[in-house]
């Protein structure tokens, strides 16, 4: 009986370390709706909490690159605050580069600071092919200094205010359409 065990036991030992090995090299695909929750195959979708997440964990927007010839912490227009610094994730600063419009997947993030140097919003351009074709295609979302959206989606306000520089593709801080 001690063999008999002894056996069913060993058999039953190979059996789960083989099903262990398998789901341990199993390539896991996450799911496009799991997608809000931190994994991401490609861009975020084109909601607030979706890129809020993509630029403070996924991609940490403090890593990209300031917009080209500008400082941190230079004057600001209202809306925007006293003083802002403009952050680019790579297609954008490619795009600037480039000088023929700014490409899909696009982000361009604002930090904007009162007159005593305090953070007190974010705001954020990311363009999304066929998100707006009559706003170039961009999604706005503004945030409060702790990341909660105050105003998302196709903002009145913003596309308002930048549609002045419509054939610049919006974008008011620098030259994005030259050549």
């Amino acid at each position: 009986m001690k063999k008999y065990a002894a056996v069913l036991l060993t058999v039953m030992f190979i059996i789960i370390s083989a099903f262990i090995a398998h789901a341990i090299h199993e390539v896991v695909k996450i799911p496009p709706n799991l997608a809000s929750v931190g994994h991401y195959e490609s861009m975020p979708e084109p909601a607030g909490g979706d890129l809020r997440h993509f630029f403070t964990g996924h991609q940490p927007y403090k890593k990209w690159d300031i917009w080209p010839g500008k400082s941190k912490m230079i004057k600001g227009t209202e809306p925007h605050g006293d003083f802002v610094t403009i952050y680019l994730n790579d297609k954008a600063a490619e795009s600037v580069k480039t000088q023929k419009g700014m490409a899909n997947n696009s982000v361009i993030l604002q930090e904007n600071y009162n007159s005593s140097k305090e953070l007190s919003a974010v705001t954020v351009m990311y363009k999304v092919k066929g998100y707006n074709p009559e706003g170039g295609d961009w999604f706005w979302v503004k945030y409060d200094y702790r990341l909660k959206v105050i105003s998302e989606g196709k903002v009145y306000d913003c596309i308002g205010c930048h549609s002045k520089a419509k054939n610049n593709d919006y974008v008011l801080i620098g030259t994005v359409t030259g050549k």
